[in-house]
């Protein structure tokens, strides 16, 4: 599991409170929001949709911050085993509502991680970054995802299966540890 999908360090840069969301927000929602994402980071899922719906219930429907505890409440939805649409459709209505907030764009990213859409995943980070170039949860996942290595065979489609076998068998020896030199190996 990589750190876009554990939630451990998801958090930092992107709680609501180092970020101006809007002005004359009531403090509860952002307190409430800033619960609902430690609870998030430490698994603890039931807690963290409770605080989300208090947080919701502080805010009004058209504020941006709405739309941050909605699509972080999308997010949330998805963690705890709630279907993919239903996850997807919650975030993409807050992401319409977001203006140029890129944290529903993250969150839906994250939730297209979840189900192992890493193209999709992809789409929406690269579109966040559009509405907040300078975001730097949005760049350490986009730098984390990286952008695809060349097929082994250049000449031939990444698709055949002649590089899909080379890649598998370089990705293999690539992820080994260290080889061991022959003084450190017995008799």
């Amino acid at each position: 599991m990589t750190s876009m999908q554990s939630g451990r360090d998801e958090g930092q840069g992107s709680r609501s409170g180092e970020r101006a969301v809007d002005s004359g927000v009531d403090p509860e929602a952002l307190e409430r929001l800033a619960q609902a994402e430690e609870a998030l980071e430490v698994g603890q899922v039931e807690q963290a949709l409770d605080a989300l719906r208090a947080a919701l219930a502080c805010v009004e429907t058209d504020s941006r911050i709405h739309a941050r505890i909605q699509a972080r409440m999308a997010l949330t939805l998805a963690r705890s085993g709630h279907p993919f649409e239903q996850a997807r459709s919650l975030c993409e209505q807050a992401m319409r509502r977001a203006g140029d907030d890129p944290e529903p764009y993250l969150d839906l990213a994250r939730i297209y991680l979840g189900v192992g859409r890493r193209a999709e995943a992809l789409r929406f980070l690269r579109r966040g970054r559009m509405v907040d170039p300078s975001h730097p949860v949005l760049a350490r996942m986009l730098a984390e995802l990286g952008a695809r290595r060349s097929p082994m065979i250049p000449f031939l489609p990444r698709r055949h299966p002649l590089n899909r076998w080379l890649g598998g068998l370089q990705a293999r020896f690539r992820d080994r540890p260290a080889s061991r030199n022959r003084a450190d190996l017995p008799g």
